[in-house]
């Protein structure tokens, strides 16, 4: 008889392979997915700061008043760019508004593994700017209204 040790190892081994594994046990699909900051993202990380910017002493804000429907948020906080309070509200971070103001680039691919971030891949520098891809103009988004 296989020991169940036995069988979370071979899981955890296998769930880097691109199709993923299906577990023994249970038979659901562990895997590893590669995410990055796409340009929906992008634009819900400009309006947490310029909530930031607005309200300075604190900037929370509910993701449900952001443009985008999406609701991936929390894939940012793999990147540090943002983070969540206890009732749910996110705001941005500093590092965050460094991203957005082009002072720095993130590591463009992220791994995530059952809702955590198991780290990135290196040397694929990310910017604002590529996140937003042609979808979105970053002058016009960063405009003062």
């Amino acid at each position: 008889m296989t020991e169940l040790s036995e069988l979370r190892d071979y899981v955890m081994e296998h769930r880097w392979d691109p199709a993923g594994v299906h577990c023994p046990v249970c038979d659901q699909l562990a895997k590893v997915y590669y995410r990055h900051i796409a340009a929906g993202q992008a634009r819900n990380l400009i309006a947490l700061y310029r909530q930031r910017v607005m309200q300075p002493d604190d900037g929370w804000m509910n993701v449900n008043n952001l443009p985008s429907t999406g609701r991936e948020e929390g894939k940012m906080i793999c990147w540090g760019l943002v983070e969540q309070d206890e009732r749910g509200w996110w705001r941005i971070t500093d590092k965050g508004a460094m991203f957005v103001l082009r002072i720095i680039t993130v590591e463009r691919t992220a791994h995530l593994y059952d809702g955590a971030c198991l780290g990135h891949s290196e040397g694929e520098p990310w910017s604002i700017r590529d996140a937003l891809g042609k979808r979105f103009d970053y002058d016009e988004l960063m405009r003062n209204e």
